[in-house]
C-alpha cells in the first residue's frame, strides 16, 4: 500500500535555498562595507593631515615662544641679566686663576739586565696573589 503525500517538501532543497539566501545577503553586506570604507579613506587622510599640522604648529610655536621669551628676559638691562653676566664673569676669572690639578703619572719601571733580571722576575711571580 502506497500513500501519496503532496504537501511535504524536500528538506535538502530547503537547506540549499537558505544557504543561497545567506550567501547573497553576505555578498550584499560586503559590497556595502567596501563602498563605505572606500568613501571614508579621504576623511581619514584629511584628519591625519590636520592632526600632523596642528601638532607641528603648536610644537614649533611653544618651543620658539619659550626661547624668545627667555632671550628677551635675559638680554635686557635688568637686574637678572646683569646678575647672570657678572656671575659668569666672576666664575671665568676664578677658574682661570686656580691651577688645574693633574692626575699623578706613573713612573716607568726600568728592567734590570743580566742575572738580576731573572731573580727579579721570579720574585715578582712569587708575590702575585693566587686566585682560587
Amino acid at each position: 500500500m502506497q500513500v501519496k503525500v503532496d504537501n511535504i517538501e524536500d528538506p535538502m532543497a530547503t537547506i540549499g535555498q537558505k544557504i543561497d539566501e545567506t550567501i547573497s545577503q553576505v555578498q550584499e553586506k560586503l559590497q556595502s562595507v567596501s563602498s563605505s570604507v572606500e568613501s571614508s579613506i579621504p576623511n581619514v587622510k584629511k584628519i591625519t593631515k590636520e592632526a600632523l599640522y596642528s601638532t607641528s604648529y603648536y610644537l614649533a610655536y611653544g618651543t620658539l615662544y619659550a626661547a624668545m621669551s627667555t632671550i628677551k628676559f635675559f638680554s635686557g638691562d635688568n637686574p637678572v641679566s646683569q646678575g647672570f653676566r657678572e656671575g659668569a664673569s666672576a666664575a671665568r676669572s676664578a677658574t682661570s686663576r686656580s691651577p688645574v690639578k693633574k692626575a699623578p703619572q706613573k713612573q716607568p719601571v726600568s728592567k734590570p739586565r743580566g742575572k738580576a733580571a731573572s731573580s727579579t722576575k721570579q720574585k715578582a711571580v712569587k708575590n702575585v696573589p693566587q686566585v682560587k
